[in-house]
């Protein structure tokens, strides 16, 4: 069993954009997760994740504050629900039904 999550990201000019599924994937599970101060983690805003610059020393120090936080999945994590994710995709596109 897991502690904590890790999602390190190294810094490029394309990180901004990038979705991080392993943090959904913790966060569902309901662990604390480490995550590299990225744009989109810190716009989805979960009570579980530290945030740390992309450096070893950064994410030894967020590993450590990760340890204190109680184990608990967030709330947010129901907006990626897969089935409410498929029925938002409906809304937008005036679908009924979508074939998988």
């Amino acid at each position: 069993a897991l502690d904590i999550g890790l999602c390190p990201y190294r810094k490029t000019a394309g990180t901004h954009a990038a979705s991080p599924m392993r943090l959904l994937q913790y966060s569902a599970a309901g662990l604390p997760v480490v995550c590299t101060h990225i744009e989109e983690v810190q716009r989805m805003a979960f009570p579980n994740v530290v945030l740390v610059d992309d450096t070893a020393q950064a994410l030894a120090a967020g590993i450590d504050q990760a340890l204190h936080i109680p184990r608990a999945r967030p709330a947010q994590i129901r907006r990626y629900d897969l089935t409410g994710l498929v029925e938002r995709y409906e809304g937008v596109l005036g679908a009924t039904r979508v074939c998988l």
